[in-house]
């Protein structure tokens, strides 16, 4: 547009700088124009010289010339003002979730149609998690709700009947990190950062069906450390909000639905009572806070594998002799009534032996815990028997990670 003015300026300085020469006073062009209408006609009333007609030829000239000059300069910029509305770029969500505060998810695992993940999200004037809350289906991650609080966290396991009440710096590295996951302010500003690196390719589809979402695909390149992971947007054309999210894993060289995350009452407040279990958690619930109480067994001066066999021990013989409190202490907290539901009828006689501890599955909350084999011998109808092959695993305590118990 720009340049298109500056063109404009120099058509008119041209014409005021005499480029294109100037015309003569119109009344001069009109008696003229009369003279040639009338000579070819044949009812001219007076003479017209040569030098008269060949000087309004000119005058004619000069008047189209700066006119089509004008016209040249003026059309481009009438088009680019009436007819061109700006595309949409990946800017504009960013723009939009500048100031969000609040924030509703739901998760839909590939496998299933119910959700397995319902998330509440607040967010202080910095962006960062202030409270969050996460309800956890029974078939997805087994039914639990977790409450985080300016790094005190809540976890009350409802099959259980147990709520566990902690602070812990690894746990809340991960909280931050799952808001990553979640948060739709901060994937768009990633994959902006991430396109200009060549790390993802970003393709935008705006349908001519103005009702129609925008739909932002980013496929993760080669070089990208999340290579193999898709994730397709869908914008609202209205607030430039992104409102649905699905994400694809390539495999066998084909993209594979997994997942879709869907995003609900951007920057509606959400009670305070959401992110509080007071009048959730029954009266007759088992409460843990780890920060006062001492579960497990105190790791000391042993390797993570030695204590992690240690603890396996100390809960075996508690079974043994039926002292459920004690294998509760060592079981996460669990109160004995629980435990012995859950235990009681397995009559535990013997300890055959305890295997090699080894590494577990990595966990980004759990790093060092541990699997650890064991063999018992068992009484039923009056008979004893072995059970090999079985194994627990062994964990530090949220909030008091020298301590350990069963996971």
């Amino acid at each position: 547009m720009k340049k298109q003015k500056n063109n404009l300026d120099a058509a008119i300085n041209a014409l005021k700088n005499e480029i294109v020469p100037p015309c003569p006073p119109q009344e001069t062009i009109d008696t003229t124009l009369q003279k040639l209408m009338e000579a070819e006609s044949g009812t001219i009333k007076s003479k017209i010289t040569i030098t008269e007609r060949i000087k309004a030829m000119k005058s004619f000239t000069k008047l189209a010339a700066a006119a089509m000059i004008i016209i040249a300069v003026l059309l481009p910029i009438t088009f680019l003002d009436k007819s061109v509305t700006p595309a949409y770029a990946l800017e504009q969500t960013i723009e939009a979730t500048r100031a969000l505060r609040y924030l509703h998810t739901k998760y839909f695992h590939g496998e299933r149609d119910d959700v397995a993940k319902e998330c509440w999200l607040e967010f202080d004037e910095s962006g960062r998690t202030k409270n969050l809350r996460i309800n956890w289906s029974d078939w997805f991650a087994g039914g639990k709700v977790v409450v985080w609080n300016e790094n005190e966290t809540k976890i009350w396991n409802q099959k259980e009947n147990l709520l566990t009440i902690f602070s812990d710096e690894v746990y809340t590295s991960r909280v931050h990190k799952m808001k990553e996951g979640d948060d739709p302010k901060l994937i768009v500003e990633q994959l902006y950062e991430q396109e200009a690196k060549g790390l993802v390719k970003i393709e935008i589809d705006e349908s001519g069906n103005k009702e129609e979402p925008i739909v932002v695909t980013a496929t993760y390149l080669p070089d990208s450390p999340k290579y193999g992971d898709r994730k397709v947007l869908f914008v609202d054309r209205g607030t430039n909000l992104t409102t649905r999210m699905e994400l694809y894993v390539l495999k066998q060289g084909e993209y594979t639905y997994y997942g879709v995350i869907e995003y609900f009452d951007y920057n509606v407040p959400i009670d305070e009572q959401m992110f509080s279990l007071a009048d959730e958690v029954p009266a007759d619930a088992t409460r843990i806070d780890t920060r006062t109480h001492d579960l497990g067994l105190a790791q000391g001066e042993l390797a993570d594998k030695e204590i992690a066999a240690k603890v396996i021990r100390e809960f075996l013989e508690a079974l043994i002799a039926e002292d459920y409190a004690t294998a509760g202490q060592l079981w996460g907290g669990l109160a004995a009534a629980e435990v012995h539901k859950r235990w009681g009828k397995l009559k535990v006689v013997r300890i055959v032996s305890i295997g090699e501890p080894g590494l577990a599955k990595p966990s980004k909350v759990f790093p060092k815990m541990q699997t650890v084999p064991y063999t018992i011998e068992i009484e039923k109808d009056g008979k004893t028997a072995q059970q090999q092959l079985k194994w627990l695993l062994v964990r530090p305590v949220l909030g008091r990670r020298d301590r350990w118990v069963i996971h």
